[in-house]
């Protein structure tokens, strides 16, 4: 009996001990639980204390209809990352407090009878209680061991140190939800682009400023190259020039065994000493002496342009160029109004906090669907004030685009322009008007040259114009200055109609000189009616062919057309063609519309009056034909016409040379034997495809003279078999032949390729191609097979090289054959270009463009025919047609 009770007992005491340890246990899960739960509210606390913290330093900015707010962050802020990390990581779950619960009632319904069972030294003083806590131990040992488990995983979670601040805005961290309310998506700034923008917001700030700045060392860096070639110029006159220009008629002598021997040391040495000082020179005879070389000095000065030297690349030169580029930059660069405002408040605030390391931007308000982001904003304008400084490549982008340096140089006052022959007689109240016409540039990124300016101005005020200006004067600018214009005053729709030859030019000429988007209305069927859409939806400057005109017209019969421009306008020369009256149509319809052409008259006065008829009916119609003066004087409110010589005082030496050869004896025969046929073409090329030409062989020797001194080729012929033969025989790099067969693009591709080719390198092309609407100034060596038809054809062809940008001396050789059909054409042809020069060269504007005779390509032939076969064959025959 004591036995049994003594093992009862033993085991009663070994329950109570497990009962009381369990108890006792359970008793710290209460704390446990809080500890759990108050670390999470300490966490959230924390996040929501440093969130607060950081607003408390945000910029707000108004960016359109919506505000920004720009909070600065630091490495200290990664301690903000590790709390949200906690939160992520060690958060609880409905589940896990649901287990937490769970725990918590166990512990309850487990420690009630213990408490009414069991007295402070544990023993049982009310047996029900102390039995019911021993049934319910096991249990609850099973309970608290897996409880006490996921105790241990709550209190003490693995969570993982994420310290960087890229990774504040992971969705999993759920920082939106302590963001300010209303917010939008915050976006961080990237650590690049934050380190970038500490650099550039003071740019973006400032840009009217840089401008300026930046004009100003333009300015000096022009005057330096001036000074230097002025010094030049001094150190090349010696002391016999300076006595002969002084009126004393001064004595040299004594300058010379100063070691004085050319004006430019007299010049210096009077800057620091006095003439006067020297053994043999008294005070009069100095100020004579001070005299002559003053005048001499500013009169070298006035004549001395600011020129840049492409062979002598001289450090002053180099360092005009990068000022120039600088301030093209600066003055390009306008910041919108978002872009300012943002760089303005970026800029407060790093001064503010230095330590930044990234920015938060927070919207609050409805964000448009097609504004940018934050990022997105500020890049594209740090991009945009990047200036590119590297001296190895400015003489690179030089040779590249020189006409927008020239026109740099024309625009700070270095390169002046007659300002007469920029607009010759006009009517003074014209004149007066176009001179007050302010020229809004807001969507225009090109340099204009003075002329070109008064001729955008002059599009705008007359409204419907012919503008002639000769070939290489930048009539492409010209009227994309005006389609800028009238973007900035609400016109969003543009329309450019021209050969097919020149549509990718335009594309090109477009996006390089304004900010307007260009849109081929060119092409397959399908791509052209995407684009058209596309140009109806966003407007912009769609450029078409003549035989797409009326349907590009049947596109934009919901758009209202700003502008339209009709380049090489003389291919609506006849009124009467479908693609002319379609033309018509368009131009009568519109307010503002442009002919561009160098030829307004290539057969007669009566298309250069039907050009003008398009834009100015009554004066087309009132015009007098046969008196070529008041003809000019008549047509000048809506024709605009300046020539190369005129306005681009800097344009390279044009050399002409007629190269006149004898006939090889193949040649004769091929040629005697056209004329007896009366074969007009064949006649013309003879000489080139005959065999052993001359022609072919002096063309050889330019080639390879140009190759010599590191010139390109241009060959022009209107024939195909001779540009074949051309491109068979000539040695080294040949590109083309550039013919009407070649589709428009891959033209300018070819011109392309040919432009990075080196010297030597030789680009064949026919007349009626290559001599339209293609720029190939890289070319500085022009040769003309044949005499053409029609001046205003070589004249194309030649400015195609000889035109504004052009650096080099450009030379021109035309193959001649002695006692031929190229005698006769030249001959006929100057009494044509004198009737031409007669009508229309001197435009009231400036001088005029169009050739006016009444001659036919037709008629021509049979005069030459009958002029080579009575001098041949001592007789005339009849020609036939």
């Amino acid at each position: 009996m004591w036995a049994t009770g003594e093992r009862i007992s033993t085991q009663l005491t070994a329950e109570r001990a497990q009962i009381r340890a369990l108890a006792e246990r359970m008793q710290t899960w209460q704390g446990w639980v809080d500890e759990i739960r108050q670390s999470r509210d300490v966490a959230r606390a924390d996040v929501e204390s440093q969130v607060a913290a950081a607003f408390r330093e945000a910029l707000a900015v108004k960016l359109g209809e919506f505000t920004v707010r720009l909070v600065p962050l630091t490495d200290n802020n990664a301690a903000l990352i590790s709390s949200l990390t906690f939160l992520r990581d060690a958060s609880l779950t409905s589940a896990d407090e649901k287990k937490l619960q769970h725990a918590l009632d166990v512990a309850g319904r487990f420690l009630r009878p213990v408490k009414r069972g069991f007295n402070a030294r544990w023993e049982c003083h009310r047996d029900d209680s102390c039995r019911a806590a021993h049934e319910l131990a096991p249990a609850a040992v099973r309970e608290a061991q897996e409880f006490e488990k996921e105790l241990a995983r709550l209190v003490a979670p693995s969570v993982a140190s994420e310290q960087s601040l890229d990774t504040l805005l992971d969705p999993s961290l759920g920082l939106r939800g302590y963001l300010p309310r209303p917010s939008g998506t915050p976006e961080m700034l990237s650590a690049d682009l934050t380190s970038r923008a500490k650099i550039g917001v003071e740019a973006i700030v400032s840009a009217s400023d840089a401008a300026v700045a930046a004009s100003r060392a333009a300015k000096a860096a022009a005057e330096a190259v001036r000074a230097a070639d002025v010094k030049s110029a001094l150190k090349a006159m010696d002391l016999e020039t300076l006595r002969k220009a002084s009126h004393d008629q001064i004595r040299v002598g004594a300058l010379s065994n100063a070691g004085l021997v050319n004006v430019w040391d007299v010049y210096k040495f009077e800057e620091k000493h006095h003439l006067h000082e020297l053994p043999g020179i008294g005070e009069s005879s100095a100020r004579s002496i001070v005299q002559a070389v003053r005048r001499l000095y500013e009169g070298v000065r006035d004549e001395t342009p600011v020129r840049i030297d492409v062979k002598r690349r001289g450090k002053q030169d180099e360092a005009l160029l990068l000022a120039l580029r600088a301030w093209d930059g600066a003055r390009t660069f306008v910041p919108t109004s978002d872009e300012a405002a943002l760089a303005s408040r970026l800029l407060s605030l790093f001064k503010a906090k230095k330590a930044t390391t990234r920015v938060l931007a927070v919207v609050q308000g409805r964000v448009p669907p097609d504004q940018p982001g934050i990022s997105s904003l500020l890049s594209e304008a740090l991009r945009r004030t990047a200036q590119t400084t590297d001296p190895a490549d400015v003489w690179t982008d030089f040779l590249s685009r020189p006409a927008d340096y020239f026109g740099m140089l024309t625009e700070l006052g270095f390169i002046t322009e007659d300002e007469k022959k920029m607009h010759g007689d006009l009517p003074e109240e014209v004149v007066e008007a176009v001179r007050a016409k302010e020229l809004r540039r807001d969507h225009l990124t090109a340099s204009l040259r003075a002329y070109q300016s008064f001729g955008a101005r002059f599009c705008i005020v007359q409204e419907k114009v012919v503008i002639g200006d000769e070939m290489g004067l930048g009539k492409t600018v010209e009227a994309l200055a005006v389609f800028a214009h009238l973007r900035a005053v609400g016109h969003s729709h543009f329309l450019v109609v021209c050969p097919a030859a020149v549509v990718s030019n335009w594309m090109r000429e477009t996006s390089k000189h304004t900010k307007m988007r260009a849109v081929r209305l060119h092409g397959p069927l399908a791509e052209r009616n995407d684009a058209a859409k596309s140009w109806v939806r966003n407007g912009g400057v769609a450029v078409t062919t003549y035989d797409l005109l009326l349907w590009a017209q049947a596109q934009a019969t919901e758009v209202e057309i700003g502008c339209a421009v009709f380049d090489e306008a003389h291919y609506i020369k006849n009124p009467s063609a479908q693609r002319s009256q379609a033309a018509a149509d368009l131009i009568s319809s519109l307010r503002y519309a442009i002919l561009m052409t160098g030829t307004p008259l290539e057969n007669n006065v009566q298309e250069f009056r039907n050009l003008v008829g398009y834009v100015r009916p009554d004066l087309s119609e009132s015009a007098p034909e046969y008196l070529p003066s008041k003809f000019r004087k008549h047509v000048a409110p809506a024709y605009l016409r300046r020539n190369q010589e005129d306005v681009l005082t800097e344009l390279p030496e044009l050399v002409e040379t007629d190269d006149w050869m004898r006939m090889s004896d193949s040649d004769k025969r091929s040629y005697r034997g056209a004329v007896q046929e009366g074969n007009f073409m064949l006649m013309r090329r003879a000489a080139m495809v005959s065999g052993r030409s001359f022609k072919v062989e002096r063309l050889i020797e330019i080639v390879g003279e140009a190759e010599a001194n590191g010139r390109r080729v241009i060959v022009f012929s209107y024939f195909r078999d001779v540009l074949s033969e051309v491109a068979r025989v000539l040695p080294g790099e040949v590109f083309g032949p550039l013919t009407g067969s070649l589709p428009a693009k891959d033209r300018q591709t070819l011109v392309d390729r040919f432009s990075k080719a080196k010297g030597g390198a030789v680009l064949v092309a026919q007349m009626t191609a290559g001599g339209v609407g293609l720029n190939i100034q890289s070319a500085s060596v022009v040769v003309i097979c044949e005499p053409q038809l029609k001046p205003t054809m070589e004249s194309q062809a030649i400015a195609r090289a000889h035109r504004m940008g052009q650096t080099n001396t450009v030379q021109v050789h035309r193959l001649l054959s002695e006692d031929s059909v190229d005698e006769r054409i030249r001959e006929i042809l100057a009494e044509k270009r004198q009737l031409f020069d007669d009508f229309a060269r001197d435009s009231v504007i400036a001088k005029g463009a169009p050739d006016a005779v009444d001659v036919s390509d037709a008629e021509l032939a049979r005069i030459v025919i009958a002029a080579e076969r009575e001098r041949l064959f001592g007789q005339v025959r009849p020609v036939v047609d």
